[in-house]
């Protein structure tokens, strides 16, 4: 029977393609070999999402079980080097930030979570900062823009369910990164599972169960349009 591919990933380099099936396998291909299939592994809990980084060496996934578990390219395969318990409840989605050196998690337990990569191999990671209890919601979707100072999220909440954060240092003279909510946004009925800046970032695309497209101007924080799905 065919399987059901629930998420697809580029490689940061375009140099391949990772896919979750039946949110049990994750496959690679190589792009550049008419893509080829690369490898294929079994995970030991079902996945809600895959990423690649930004050469290929390293893939990480996120579960329905709150692990986030990092993959680093061995030989003609992937290997499992660490499994991270990221969140209590599924993960919703998984991002790598614009340098691929930081990411986030949105998870269904009522936080989101921004980390950075302090070494691929071995795997260290340093949680950053995590959702201020006052903004605790079930989050289920988010973007960095492009400059990667800013985050948006989507969550299940009926009012302001998109948010954005500003990433800044946590004091003078500090590497130390923290989130600062920025601005809120309402106007979905439902969930929002999908959101994308534009490249000037000064724009937001947001997708919802609602069937309703939304274009955000961030300079004003007006919706500009509303489209149907």
């Amino acid at each position: 029977s065919e399987e059901r591919i629930t998420d697809v990933s580029f490689s940061g380099d375009n140099k391949k393609v990772a896919t979750v099936c039946d949110a049990i396998r994750i496959r690679t291909y190589n792009v550049d070999i008419d893509f080829a299939l690369f490898s294929e592994n079994e995970a030991e809990s079902p996945i809600q999402e895959v990423q690649l980084g930004e050469d290929g060496s390293l893939m990480m996934t996120a579960s329905k079980d709150g692990y986030i578990c990092a993959w680093l390219k061995q030989g003609g395969g992937y290997e499992l080097i660490r499994s991270i318990e990221a969140h209590t409840d599924r993960i919703f989605d998984l991002e790598f930030s614009p340098s691929y050196k930081d990411f986030a998690s949105a998870s269904e337990d009522g936080t989101f979570k921004l980390w950075t990569i302090k070494s691929e191999n071995p795997f260290e990671v340093e949680l950053l900062d995590s959702t201020p209890s006052e903004h605790k919601a079930n989050f289920c979707s988010l973007a960095f823009s492009q400059d990667g100072n800013v985050i948006a999220t989507g969550s299940k909440a009926s009012v302001d369910a998109i948010k954005l954060w500003k990433i800044h240092n946590e004091g003078i003279g500090s590497s130390r990164r923290k989130l600062k909510l920025l601005m809120s946004l309402g106007g979905h009925k439902w969930p929002v599972w999908s959101l994308l800046f534009s490249d000037n970032g000064e724009r937001l695309i947001s997708g919802s169960s609602d069937k309703k497209i939304k274009v955000w101007d961030l300079r004003s924080g007006q919706l500009e349009a509303t489209l149907s799905g």
